[in-house]
């Protein structure tokens, strides 16, 4: 069997959550036709026990702590000063990368395939093979949508990480041999890249998910479930509860809403004060709730892809009452295989016909069954991912089989697929991820003189004598303390800051570094600047006035650390 590295942003185990259930049953059908190495990193002891169950279809598992244990914070300040996202930064391990670099090293794999954008540029420490990128959702779309609905900070917040998540979605495309999305209207997000996006829809175990005939659903019970900490899931519940159920609950009294899913937030749990709902926290296993409710509701305002709780409460046999953007790139009829309500009184009419006509409820739930096992069983769905895989390895066989080794290197100058060349015939291998930027020094050389020229002058101004002035830069003048010249100097040594990191950016990929070099040439020539001072008749060095300049250095620190040189991969 040929080899293949799955790269996964979670343990796909326990398959209980969308992203986990998607990679968990794309492993097993793939397992049946390839060794498959399962390489993720892990935030806690309960991922690596589960991981060691993906045994079972995977003959290696390389585990690895990910930065995200090391907490919110520190993972988001980390995001700052590398330039890196918000998310990227959660599931980065350097250990990780060299495991998979030390395993495609002993030996080669014949195709690798990564889960999420997050996990972009772990491809390139995978050898020379062909890949492909499972984006599943359009992140940055995702993220942009949440930076119209937020307030500042938040909003600027959200954008840099639209932004930022869009470059990997970017990179795939570029570097990757295909590029996988969950639905036709997410590739329509991405873009139009014909042979290159490919949709692949989530299915659902309609073996494990199906109808009881021994349990009763209780009347008027309604269920939500989803990971409770998942900003959309939190704005659709919320939304539900304050918009729709005071009025529901008026026309209905003995209605009751469920609210299933790990880690509830403090917002979901605050709407355990409404009369009726219950908040249950995580649960070992959601089909007892979605067995004895009456209905499922799945209100989300924000939505990317395919609703993994829409398929599994529709498999239950369970009518299902959703907003359009819940039911977005679903094979359904709305009106026949579920319901869809997106203004107040719709819900109210979808939900009052339901409680009110038994007949009808069961014609929906019956339809809702049959429609999840003849589309979304998941052995129909994966099968095309599989045909994909299959021919990617045996047309790179071809190629290695055909090309002497020595050409390799002009092979590669012709293989490079970027999306303006889209829908051209895609080579087996395509080149690897650049290592280094490539820097445009026409931009680069005329900050360096900057830079350099604003430091020159600030030591001039430093040699000045009492009295003299020079605007922006420094002010010597009998009638100010010692300490306000000094406070005067902030605004200079700020911008002195801010110069010096740009200049760096230009040659330094890392911002991290950018930064940390930056604070320390700063600070250098803060103590120089001073020593200077003390050279000029009837000025002196103080302690307190390199404090003072190190103070106007740190109010440069955020303008130092939002910058970001924009790093270009070179298509030739």
């Amino acid at each position: 069997m040929k080899r293949l590295l799955f790269i996964t942003h979670r343990v796909p185990f326990p398959p209980d959550k969308g992203e986990r259930v998607r990679a968990y049953n794309q492993i097993r059908a793939l397992a049946e036709h390839y060794h498959i190495t399962l390489a993720t990193p892990v935030h806690d002891s309960r991922d690596e026990d589960a991981a060691q169950l993906m045994r079972r279809w995977c003959k290696h598992v390389l585990l690895a702590p990910a930065d995200g244990r090391k907490g919110r914070v520190r993972g988001g300040l980390a995001a700052l000063m590398t330039g890196t996202s918000v998310t990227e930064r959660h599931f980065h391990s350097a250990c990780l990368a060299k495991l998979i670099e030390k395993e495609a090293k002993r030996k080669p794999f014949d195709l690798v395939m990564a889960s999420s954008s997050a996990m972009v540029h772990y491809l390139r420490h995978a050898g020379h093979c062909p890949r492909i990128m499972d984006l599943v959702d359009v992140d940055s779309a995702k993220w942009s949508s949440y930076a119209e609905k937020a307030g500042w900070p938040k909003r600027w917040l959200y954008q840099r990480e639209a932004r930022l998540v869009r470059q990997l979605e970017e990179d795939a495309i570029v570097h990757c041999n295909a590029v996988l999305l969950v639905s036709e209207a997410e590739s329509q997000v991405l873009g139009v890249y014909p042979g290159k996006v490919h949709a692949l829809s989530n299915g659902v175990d309609v073996d494990y998910f199906q109808p009881s005939r021994s349990t009763q659903s209780v009347k008027g019970s309604l269920v939500f479930t989803g990971t409770m900490d998942y900003e959309p899931n939190i704005d659709g519940v919320c939304w539900f509860v304050n918009e729709i159920w005071p009025e529901l609950r008026k026309q209905y009294p003995e209605a009751t809403f469920t609210i299933v899913g790990r880690n509830p937030s403090r917002a979901v749990k605050r709407l355990e004060h409404a009369p009726g709902v219950k908040v249950t926290g995580s649960v070992p296993d959601v089909r007892p709730y979605l067995r004895t409710a009456m209905a499922a509701v799945c209100p989300l305002r924000i939505a990317r892809g395919i609703q993994n709780k829409v398929l599994e409460a529709m498999a239950m046999g369970l009518p299902v009452v959703a907003s359009g953007p819940a039911l977005e790139g679903l094979e359904t009829q709305p009106g026949k295989d579920v319901l869809q309500a997106d203004t107040p009184e719709q819900w109210q009419s979808r939900l009052g016909q339901l409680f009110d006509d038994e007949a009808y409820r069961a014609a929906i739930a019956e339809q809702s069954r049959q429609c999840v096992v003849e589309h979304y069983a998941w052995s129909a769905r994966v099968a095309p991912l599989v045909e994909l895989c299959k021919q990617l390895t045996d047309v790179q066989e071809q190629t290695v089989s055909a090309t002497a080794p020595t050409a390799d290197k002009k092979m590669d100058k012709r293989r490079c697929a970027h999306p303006s060349r889209a829908g051209t015939k895609q080579p087996a291998v395509l080149p690897m991820f650049p290592q280094r930027a490539r820097i445009k020094w026409y931009i680069a050389a005329p900050i360096w003189v900057l830079a350099l020229a604003y430091m020159f002058v600030l030591v001039k101004v430093n040699k000045f004598h009492e009295g003299q002035y020079l605007p922006y830069f420094g002010i010597w003048n009998s009638g100010l303390t010692p300490e306000m010249q000094n406070i005067l100097h902030m605004p200079a040594m700020a911008l002195m800051m801010v110069l010096v990191s740009l200049a760096l950016s230009t040659v330094l990929r890392r911002r991290l570094w950018v930064v940390l070099l930056s604070l320390a040439i700063c600070i250098a020539a803060a103590f120089i600047l001073e020593k200077m001072q003390g050279g000029v008749a009837g000025r002196q060095n103080r302690l307190s006035d390199v404090l003072i300049g190190v103070t106007g250095i740190a109010l440069g620190l955020p303008g130092a650390m939002a910058w970001r040189w924009p790093h270009y991969h070179d298509p030739k």
